[in-house]
């Protein structure tokens, strides 16, 4: 396997990467509602609830899927290598902070005890530093697009700032619906899917967007320095080397 094969395969792997945490994100939600449904639990409140949320002869269905989720994406975005050093460390503190949503559910009863719970500041915090990849960070690549993609140019960004609001303010009305008003109503589920569709939505745009401008085969070949490539290329060209024949 030549260099440019290697290369091919590390940009791949990396994409793939992408669209797994579209994914994950994306089937949280449904995944919850639809393994308690199949168990018999209606649908809940907020989905941190379905942590708790089970028959009354059983355990909670959805909880497993829940957690794991929530760590699978977190060790995602902390393994994902952002195109700066601001947001690569920005994605790193989101994946554990969602961990810390994972091992600190809110109360059983379904509203937090106090206006302020570790939950639902792993919470917000989480989404407010993603809000601010998707609102500072993530239109730094658009420069990249070609000269004649001014219209794209356009409909990146303001689906970015669509994205980010959507991602900053679900969680924002969700805890305050949960812990300071004190509001039990399905209606803070769906607040908080939109919250993470808009997540799993901002993954899908930024690699449409990285394809269309070829961003991240630009930085593999060494024509954009990322904080990836700083990483990637070196690795790719040290195994491109190794199998060639002696």
């Amino acid at each position: 396997m030549d260099e440019q094969a290697m290369e091919k395969h590390v940009y791949f792997t990396y994409i793939s990467l992408r669209y797994g945490v579209a994914a994950i994100g994306a089937l949280l939600p449904v995944g919850v509602y639809l393994l308690g449904k199949l168990k018999g639990v209606g649908l809940q409140d907020s989905i941190s609830a379905y942590y708790w949320a089970a028959p009354t002869d059983g355990a909670a269905p959805s909880r497993d899927f829940f957690v794991g989720s929530l760590f699978a994406v977190a060790a995602l975005l902390y393994l994902y290598k952002g195109f700066s050093k601001a947001e690569n460390y920005l994605l790193n503190a989101a994946g554990v902070l969602l961990v810390g949503v994972a091992l600190f559910p809110m109360e059983q009863s379904g509203a937090s005890g106090g206006k302020f719970s570790i939950h639902g500041f792993c919470a917000v915090s989480a989404f407010a530093g993603l809000a601010f990849v998707v609102w500072f960070l993530a239109q730094k690549t658009l420069p990249l697009l070609p000269p004649e993609a001014k219209p794209e140019r356009r409909w990146f960004r303001m689906a970015y700032i669509v994205v980010g609001f959507f991602m900053l303010a679900s969680p924002v009305t969700a805890f305050v619906l949960i812990s300071v008003l004190r509001t039990d109503t399905a209606f803070i589920f769906f607040v908080e899917a939109a919250g993470i569709w808009a997540f799993a939505a901002y993954w899908l745009i930024k690699s449409f967007e990285l394809g269309k401008s070829a961003a991240t085969k630009l930085a593999l070949e060494g024509k954009v320095t990322t904080t990836a490539t700083k990483e990637l290329k070196p690795l790719a060209s040290a195994a491109a080397s190794r199998l060639q024949p002696q």
